[in-house]
C-alpha cells in the first residue's frame, strides 16, 4: 500500500518568502506519504521561472499543488496567480492562498483569480501546523488533482 501510495504522490511547489512559515511547512509535510518532493521558491519571479521552467529550472517538474503566499518580494502572489490563470498549461494546477491577513479585499481577489482556498496564516505555531495538516488531509489525500 506505501508503494502504491508514493507512486501518486506529488510534487507541491511552495512560493514563500518567509523561512519560519516554511521550516513549519517543511517540518508537517517532510513525513506525508503523498509528498513526493517539497519544492520552495522564495518570490513571485522565481515561481514564475520555476512554472515555466526557465532558467535554472529547467528540469522542474510541474507540481500538481501550489501553496501561494500573496505577500512576496517583486511580483505579488495575486499576480503570480493571474499569470498562472492566463497560462492554459498552468491553468488547471491549483493554488491554495496563504495569507497573512483575513483581508476582505485580498480574500475577494483571490477567488475572482481562481484560486482554489483562501487559507490564513494562523498566528500561533500549532494553529498554523493545524491548518497544513488540513491542507495535507485534503488535497494530498482526498482530492484528485489534475494530471500533469
Amino acid at each position: 500500500m506505501r508503494e502504491a501510495a508514493f507512486r501518486n504522490a506529488v510534487h507541491l511547489l511552495l512560493v514563500d518568502g518567509d523561512p519560519e512559515d516554511v521550516a513549519l511547512l517543511r517540518s508537517v509535510l517532510e513525513h506525508s506519504r503523498l509528498l513526493k518532493t517539497l519544492h520552495v521558491v522564495e518570490s513571485g519571479e522565481e515561481a514564475l521561472r520555476f512554472l515555466r521552467r526557465q532558467p535554472p529550472y529547467e528540469q522542474a517538474p510541474r507540481p500538481k499543488l501550489i501553496l501561494l503566499d500573496l505577500r512576496l518580494p517583486g511580483i505579488s502572489g495575486l499576480d503570480v496567480l493571474k499569470a498562472l490563470k492566463k497560462d492554459a498549461a498552468l491553468r488547471p494546477i491549483p493554488v491554495l492562498i496563504l495569507a497573512v491577513s483575513n483581508d476582505e479585499d485580498e480574500l475577494l481577489a483571490a477567488y475572482d483569480e481562481r484560486a482554489c482556498a483562501f487559507i490564513p496564516k494562523p498566528p500561533d505555531r500549532d494553529a498554523f501546523e493545524t491548518a497544513i495538516r488540513g491542507i495535507e488531509a485534503f488535497w494530498l489525500e482526498t482530492a484528485q488533482l489534475p494530471m500533469s
